[in-house]
Parts: C-alpha cells; sequence; structure tokens
C-alpha cells in the first residue's frame, strides 16, 4: 500500500525502481510465509490445515482474504503452492 501512495504521489520519484523491488519482494515473503505454514501442517498431517495455507499462499480468495491473495497472486511461492496444492489429494481422497 505505500508502494502504492508513493508511485502515485511521486511518479517519477528518486527511489521509485528500488520501492517496486521492495514491494515485490514483500509480496513473495508474504506468500512464502503461507507455504512455511502449510509446510507446518503438512508434517503434522493436518491436511486440512496445509490446504488452506496452500490455498493463501496461491492467492485464492478465502475468507475474506481478497488483499492478501491480490499481494501474492503472480508471485513465484504462489506458483509453487498451486502446483503443490494440485498434487494434493482432494477432498474425496484421491490425488
Amino acid at each position: 500500500d505505500q508502494f502504492q501512495a508513493y508511485a502515485r504521489d511521486f511518479p517519477n520519484g528518486l527511489h521509485r525502481e528500488e520501492a517496486a523491488s521492495e514491494s515485490i519482494r514483500l509480496r513473495e515473503l508474504l506468500s512464502e510465509y503461507h507455504l512455511m505454514l502449510a509446510d507446518y501442517y503438512e508434517r503434522i498431517d493436518n491436511l486440512e490445515g496445509e490446504r488452506l495455507h496452500l490455498r493463501l499462499a496461491a492467492g485464492e480468495v478465502l475468507q475474506g482474504q481478497r488483499e492478501l491473495a491480490n499481494y501474492v497472486q503472480g508471485t513465484a511461492s504462489a506458483e509453487l503452492a498451486a502446483q503443490r496444492l494440485a498434487a494434493l489429494p482432494d477432498a474425496g481422497g484421491t490425488p
């Protein structure tokens, strides 16, 4: 949000490229955070917890988390999360 405000207020700002780069890095870290939570739930054999955090990491809109989804969509971590999610068994128990 701060980057968007900076870019809007200072479209030719001195630190625009650096701010854009940091914005991308932070979006990636947010998705990675949910991947780490998915890893935890996988370790404790909680498939639903793992699935939930993979969906959040992938940028799906869940539980009113539209803003989170907008931030992480398009990141490398979101792509990885989507791949891992596709490999999980579905709710019926088939891979």
